[in-house]
């Protein structure tokens, strides 16, 4: 649900305020935040235990306490605010470039290839997150989105 919620939020954010910006660069934008929520999460449990948050803590009630569940939360309402910076502009591209005749055709084609393509990374991550651990595999992971983001931003 926070996943879900921050990209209606990203999306009200991307009409109102990126509209008229470069595409490459919402992308790109949508890139790099979703390496920094991979890192994170990579660290979550360290960084519930910052004397900061620990120290907040002790000025709320018990019940408003910062936890593991609460970062997780957060996290993941950034990470739907940096999909929607992905999929919105990309699909905007596809609707702009595409004529009328051919775009379901398109959309159907892109939904079968990611329907395809997905299956594979979820196989190969399961497996490296059993022989590795989950943090390495997540830490790759925003490492390898961080590469690609800073790649795009200097081809575009």
């Amino acid at each position: 649900t926070p996943a879900a919620i921050g990209m209606g939020v990203g999306a009200f954010i991307i009409i109102h305020f990126f509209q008229h910006r470069n595409r490459a660069k919402v992308t790109n934008m949508g890139l790099l935040t979703t390496a920094v929520v991979l890192f994170l999460l990579t660290y979550i449990n360290e960084i519930t235990k910052f004397p900061i948050i620990l120290s907040f803590n002790k000025l709320l009630p018990s019940i408003l306490n910062i936890n593991l569940l609460h970062a997780m939360i957060f996290l993941a309402f950034f990470a739907g605010i940096a999909n929607a910076f992905i999929f919105v502009p990309s699909n905007t591209l596809i609707q702009e470039e595409t004529s009328d005749e051919v775009r379901g055709k398109i959309y159907g084609a892109l939904n079968s290839m990611i329907a395809l393509f997905s299956l594979v990374p979820i196989i190969v991550v399961g497996s490296l997150a059993d022989v590795f651990g989950i943090g390495f595999v997540l830490l790759f992971i925003s490492i390898s989105v961080m590469v690609i983001g800073i790649f795009r931003l200097f081809i575009s």
